[in-house]
């Protein structure tokens, strides 16, 4: 599917400063808001029990509870093989589930070297290289279709960006990178997997 613009991750600068403003604001205004790195062992260990794998999911798993997006982002992860899930373990991705309202954007995938100045509204790890950033207004209130569509794509921004951090990184590509990761042929090939360090 090609979605439709504005895509958050390829905005221009107008309308990508309106929208990190918008997320300025609303981060301002959640006086309670946790910290952003505090999510990241929940996302990743979230990916371990999807996997099957609930013995290495027992650290931190009741940190957090967002229901509806857990549920829309397990009903994507089940459409991907599990060479492409345990893809999604890589370092270098950092989920977050924001405040902000993303109207019809549910989702955004942010590779952060094209986004520096994300780096001052939010709290990015040092080995991040892609944002997927989870409006959790938008995903609760959104039919729930339109929710795993526009994950779905997004996800594909993500995957291009693991398998090749140096490919075109344009919609039509991350839709294409979505339909060849749900297929099993070849994945060991086209994703290469790096080993997980100590504490991610």
């Amino acid at each position: 599917m090609q979605k439709p613009d504005p895509c958050f991750s390829h905005l221009s600068q107008d309308p990508r400063e309106e929208v990190f403003e918008r997320l300025k604001n609303a981060l301002n205004d959640m006086a309670t808001y946790f910290p952003m790195t505090a999510q990241h062992p929940y996302w990743k260990n979230f990916i371990f029990k999807c996997l099957g794998c609930e013995k290495c999911a027992t650290w931190w798993m009741d940190d957090y509870s967002f229901p509806v997006v857990e549920d829309c982002f397990e009903s994507v992860l089940k459409e991907l093989p599990t060479i492409s899930r345990i893809a999604l373990l890589d370092p270098r991705l950092q989920i977050e589930v924001v405040p902000l309202d993303g109207g019809d954007f549910p989702t955004w995938a942010c590779r952060v070297h094209h986004h520096e100045g994300i780096k001052r509204k939010l709290e990015v790890r040092p080995d991040t290289g892609i944002l997927l950033l989870l409006s959790q207004p938008a995903i609760e209130h959104l039919p729930r279709e339109a929710v795993i569509e526009d994950l779905r794509h997004e996800l594909g921004h993500v995957l291009l960006y693991l398998r090749d951090p140096e490919a075109t990184d344009d919609c039509s590509a991350a839709d294409e990178e979505w339909k060849r990761c749900t297929q099993p042929e070849d994945l060991t090939v086209r994703i290469p997997l790096r080993p997980l360090n100590k504490g991610e």
